[in-house]
């Protein structure tokens, strides 16, 4: 593609699954030789070759090492493409031991093997001591606000760790500036505070900052603020939710019984055929919290009517004056406000209110609810008018199968109205979209994140935290499917999902029960190719720097791990958005959801009208990818018609 011509270094392109093909490019800093900062197979071949037929009639004696190497890379499944590893490292010497003893060969040709082998560890000690020199090279390439943040520091006589704290800021983040990493835009403020403790001039480290960006061509923008996540913000603040922990014994029984009732193969009392709440083990599905009385099953559906229920009974209990109904805590405690129309009506209109006079998604979420908890025949309130007694004397009805119709006909009356939309998802990447290529910033945050690491200490969990994260971007380009599979990707079989090397690439297996649409007519399971490309960097990622970001926790398997816990990363989406947000100029942060809009809008804008390939792209119904991207099929059906009606234009013209 014509906008990634400027990046001459790479030698990669990737062709996505089912003859999805596009090019992207990847590069490291200036001067830095090695592809993505990894040495690999290729190159330690080059040198060695260099070294060798350096001296005349050294041919068959580099012949011999090359047969050695073949067949040590075999033995430890590895190609000329892959990083060299710990093979050649700190596990040469058993990974040695093992290949000899496997050869059943005479003990001199061993001896031949193992001399030729420590010839190719020599050579490869080699190279990563140049690496390490240019890495150490490349962080002293800094700018003035480096040296001079650097300098003010070793004169306080402060340690770096006193300094951050004193300056109220991450003590890694200063290490990260002392090193020679730039600053992003959010953390800005804190030089302020450096330079007041250092005894600098207000404004000296932000004058040398400023000079940096314009020599480097670097423009920091600040992002347009996104409404919706400011008026989020105000909510989150404003809260009136009843915390699950402060649910009552006699609730958590209701809801016991409830999620019995759902998920009996025969329940006692009558339920639809489309009530039923699939649960799934606990093992399964890490990222989700267990069922609070079956701890070893999670089930989504439950979880949702939790959330859906502390925000309906922390309203019951909320003060009038807040615009709550003003009950107490006890008395809000139960299933029955459900079959309430007046608090059905209170609730619709105080989120109503809350979200700037809309209805939207959340009504329509809560109406449905409603409606299923109170249907004439199969709703589990209206089926046991017992529950009346759960509720406070004056709200009691005479009728409570008639309250339990009202119930419904008021929620059926906000489903019909909640047309509203409280957020446009396009907001926080409507510049992106505009682009001629909208994934061109997310690449060149990949290698900025290739050059953070370049910049962090070796084998540091910084440097492997950046290599983690540029693994991740990278994926969601080629791959753009939902967070939840991102999670639970695991490096072994897993019936979560799990990627494995198939040959010169790797593959992805995630069976159909992984992905929403599971349900859908024709979904099945999913095995697909990641691009050759991405071997070498998920290769060097998984040997040399997923084991430092576990460091000695329990390895639980997962791709992505929390560098907290070492284990499943919850907030992987939230994270995303941080990544995306220091990195893109101008972007506010956006999440595994928005790369499927950005691949989708970057293949439709090169490819017009092939909505089947991007249905297979983000593995979606062809009906869903054409309603959610119809607007481009406008364009492009308008621009191809402007385009012969100026034909004609000019055809006229020529007559005259």
């Amino acid at each position: 593609m014509s906008e990634f011509k400027e990046v001459g270094l790479c030698r990669y392109e990737w062709t996505a699954y089912r003859n999805v093909s596009l090019s992207y490019s990847f590069t490291v800093p200036p001067g830095v030789p090695m592809e993505l900062g990894m040495l690999t197979y290729n190159q330690l071949i080059a040198r060695l070759e260099r070294e060798t037929l350096a001296v005349n009639g050294s041919q068959q004696q580099f012949a011999n090492f090359m047969t050695t190497l073949n067949s040590y890379l075999a033995f430890t499944g590895k190609t000329h493409e892959s990083p060299v590893g710990p093979e050649l490292g700190r596990q040469f010497d058993e990974a040695c031991r093992r290949y000899c003893e496997s050869l059943g060969l005479s003990e001199r040709t061993i001896r031949d093997r193992r001399s030729h082998l420590n010839r190719w560890r020599k050579t490869a000690d080699s190279l990563r001591a140049e690496g390490s020199s240019q890495r150490i090279a490349y962080a002293k390439q800094s700018t003035d606000f480096n040296e001079l943040l650097r300098s003010a520091v070793a004169r306080t006589g402060m340690s770096t760790k006193a300094l951050a704290r004193e300056a109220a800021m991450s003590f890694s983040t200063l290490g990260r500036w002392l090193r020679g990493a730039v600053p992003n835009t959010r953390a800005r403020p804190a030089i302020a505070r450096i330079e007041r403790l250092c005894g600098l001039a207000r404004g000296q480290l932000g004058q040398a900052l400023a000079r940096a960006d314009k020599l480097s061509g670097r423009t920091r923008t600040v992002s347009a603020p996104i409404a919706y996540r400011q008026e989020l913000a105000t909510r989150v603040r404003a809260t009136y939710f009843l915390n699950e922990r402060d649910f009552s014994t006699a609730l958590l029984a209701e809801l016991r019984e409830l999620y019995t009732h759902k998920t009996a193969k025969r329940p006692v009392l009558a339920r639809a055929g489309r009530g039923v709440w699939a649960v799934q083990p606990a093992m399964q599905r890490p990222d989700q919290p267990v069922v609070p009385f079956a701890p070893t099953e999670v089930c989504v559906s439950y979880r949702i009517l939790t959330r859906m229920l502390s925000g309906y009974l922390g309203y019951i209990c909320l003060d009038q004056a807040e615009g709550g109904l003003g009950r107490s805590r006890a008395e809000a405690q139960t299933l029955a406000w459900f079959a309430v129309p007046e608090a059905i009506e209170g609730f619709m209109r105080f989120l109503e209110q809350r979200s700037g006079n809309l209805v939207h998604g959340g009504h329509s979420r809560v109406a449905r609810q409603v409606i299923t908890l109170v249907q004439p025949s199969t709703g589990f309130l209206t089926l046991q008018p017992e529950y009346a007694k759960q509720l406070p004397v004056d709200c009691r009805p005479n009728d409570w199968r008639a309250m339990c119709a009202d119930a419904k006909a008021c929620a059926s009356e906000w489903l019909k109205a909640s047309k509203d939309k409280s957020r446009n998802p396009a907001d926080p990447i409507s510049e992106l979209l505009a682009l001629e290529d909208p994934l061109k910033p997310v690449i060149k945050a990949v290698r900025e994140l290739d050059k953070l690491a370049m910049a962090a200490p070796e084998g540091s969990r910084e440097e492997a935290g950046c290599k983690r994260d540029a693994l991740l971007l990278s994926m969601l380009i080629v791959n753009p499917l939902r967070i939840r599979n991102y999670v639970l990707f695991s490096i072994r079989n897993s019936r979560a999902g799990y990627i494995y090397p198939a040959g010169s690439q790797y593959r992805i297996s995630i069976p159909k029960s992984g992905f929403k649409n599971s349900k859908s007519a024709g979904v099945q399971d999913y095995d697909v190719g990641l691009p050759a490309f991405l071997a070498p960097r998920i290769e060097d990622y998984l040997e040399n720097h997923r084991p430092n970001l576990i460091g000695g926790k329990p390895d639980s398997g997962v791709l992505f791990p929390s560098r907290t816990t070492g284990g499943v990363y919850p907030d992987l989406g939230r994270h995303i958005e941080s990544i995306t947000q220091r990195l893109i100029p101008g972007c506010p942060g956006i999440g595994p959801q928005a790369f499927r809009h950005l691949v989708a809008t970057s293949w439709l804008k090169k490819n017009p009208g092939d909505f089947l390939t991007v249905a297979e792209l983000l593995n979606d119904r062809l009906e869903t990818v054409m309603k959610n991207y119809a607007h481009l099929r406008k364009d492009d059906s308008l621009s191809r018609h402007g385009s012969q009606v100026e034909t004609l234009f000019t055809d006229d013209d020529d007559e005259d």
